[in-house]
């Protein structure tokens, strides 16, 4: 059988057909974007020959490609080796005799950021759904917006509406649109015109504006009123930065963030000198009843740091929590509970047993970049745990700082039993083994991670002092856990990306 996992966001993408105008002046220019995709066979034993297929937005293939991917290896489908042409957008359904995970990473330059440059990254789907989610939406005058990307995986048009529910719980619009038979369409929430809503004439919007800054925020439902087959997947973009998502299609009582930080000089409201935070968004998947969250945030060492207080969210809606100013929580929590410097995972949960998406992003302003996440569930959680895409380049030890590139990978386990087993295989693109480090245990709720520049010198994927490695991550281990990966880019240009894994049980 034909299996596949989906793509589902431009390829090549030109983001904003206009002129850099000045810092501050206007909305964030990405600039122009190109995608690559890269994929790991999930097969242990077996080699899988993969062909990706190009559909532009109208749904016609421009492209394909074939690719033989050893077991245990991985392959990257590079945007410039497909003939697409200039200003090229469309979407990608990889087909393969085996099962395969995939990770799409966007690198976006000529932009209005310090270096030009930002990056994004997120997983392909294993199969579309009728109706998705987006916990995160926002358009903020001359400050970020996010564009949402819908990918119809049906041989027949898709009939989609979306619905745009405020932060405060009101649902402000719908609107309705038609996308080709394996087509997509990208929708920016800056550019009001046809399903994007003009949200200056919201009163959400007017009083944003008359406390000193215009904006909009809140959750989107997008439903497939024919049943077609969607995917769903957003990139927010600031000034300096830029974060993808994926859409949820159910969502989950408990869910895990396994990256959290609050680092900062001067830790200040709304101002200060900050080297890292953290935004959760946790959105209500009921159509009907309101959720009742809290969170748990976990120290790195596993230690409590404490349980948010409980709030309310309107079906459909939904609120977020900033470490930095706290956002719909109180900043003081955070002041009292995530002494500076903190790092570590969150629970997110309903106490009413009603059902929630989370995505997280964070932000690191000294290094002028950020990545965002989804949260994750048992439900995703699986004993064979896959990221395709990881790196180790750069001296090591690294005592000045010069990495060019590293990952850093979180490892949690969502489970209430412990787990007593976890090995991490590090594997070169043919499917070669690099390193392995063995018999680590996570106990329920908790996380570990590995760092490939900080312990370089424990994680030699190759011999020597200057490591130059790329690959892919397999996680084998005796109770369900799920991960998150960050990978950072020290070179001529700073940007990061973050992805959530692929998991199986079998």
């Amino acid at each position: 059988m034909t299996k596949m996992r989906l793509a589902s966001i431009a390829m090549v993408i030109l983001a904003l057909l206009m002129a850099v105008t000045p810092v501050l002046a206007a909305d964030p220019v990405p600039g122009k974007g190109n995608t690559d995709v890269v994929v790991q066979n999930t097969n242990q034993s077996q080699p899988t020959d993969v062909k990706a297929v190009y559909y532009d937005t109208d749904g016609n293939i421009d492209f394909e490609k074939p690719q033989s991917i050893n077991a245990k290896g991985s392959h990257i489908f590079k945007a410039f080796d497909a003939t697409l042409g200039d200003n090229w957008t469309g979407s990608m359904i990889l087909q393969s005799s085996e099962e395969v995970a995939a990770v799409a990473e966007i690198l976006w330059t000529e932009g209005s950021s310090t270096d030009g440059t930002t990056a994004a990254a997120y997983t392909g789907y294993a199969s579309g759904a009728t109706t998705m989610y987006l916990p995160f939406a926002v358009y903020s005058k001359d400050s970020q917006f996010t564009r949402v990307t819908v990918q119809n995986t049906e041989d027949f048009a898709a009939n989609i509406s979306i619905d745009y529910v405020n932060r405060e719980g009101g649902k402000d619009f719908t609107t309705t649109d038609s996308i080709p038979r394996f087509g997509s369409k990208t929708y920016d929430l800056s550019k009001p015109g046809g399903a994007v809503p003009n949200f200056s004439t919201t009163s959400f919007w007017q009083a944003r504006c008359n406390e000193g800054q215009c904006f909009w925020s809140g959750a989107l439902k997008i439903t497939a009123t024919n049943n077609a087959k969607l995917t769903v997947v957003a990139t927010n973009h600031w000034r300096w930065y830029a974060a993808a998502f994926n859409a949820f299609t159910a969502g989950n009582a408990t869910n895990f963030v396994p990256s959290v930080e609050r680092r900062c000089t001067d830790c200040t409201f709304n101002g200060g000198v900050w080297q890292g935070y953290s935004v959760i968004t946790v959105q209500c998947l009921e159509t009907s009843q309101n959720c009742n969250v809290v969170m748990d945030f976990v120290k790195e060492d596993g230690t409590s740091s404490g349980t948010l207080p409980e709030k309310t969210i309107v079906a459909g809606g939904a609120l977020a929590a900033s470490t930095r100013n706290g956002n719909d929580w109180e900043y003081s929590w955070f002041n009292t509970n995530l002494p500076n410097p903190w790092a570590g995972s969150a629970v997110v949960r309903s106490t009413n047993g009603t059902k929630l998406g989370v995505v997280s992003y964070s932000i690191r302003p000294e290094r002028i970049y950020a990545a965002g996440a989804n949260g994750a569930s048992t439900s995703v959680a699986g004993t064979e745990t896959f990221l395709p895409s990881a790196q180790q380049i750069g001296p090591c030890p690294d005592t000045n700082f010069q990495f060019q590139a590293f990952s850093i990978i979180r490892i949690q386990n969502p489970g209430t039993a412990k787990a007593n087993d976890v090995d991490v295989y590090y594997y070169n693109r043919d499917g070669s083994l690099a390193f392995q480090r063995l018999n680590q245990q996570i106990d329920p709720g908790k996380s570990i991670s590995q760092h490939t520049r900080v312990d370089c010198s424990s994680i030699t994927v190759n011999p020597g002092n200057n490591r130059n490695w790329l690959g892919a991550v397999y996680v084998k281990s005796d109770q369900p856990v799920v991960a998150v990966l960050e990978n950072h880019y020290w070179g001529n240009r700073t940007f990061m990306t973050a992805y959530n894994s692929y998991s199986v049980n079998r």
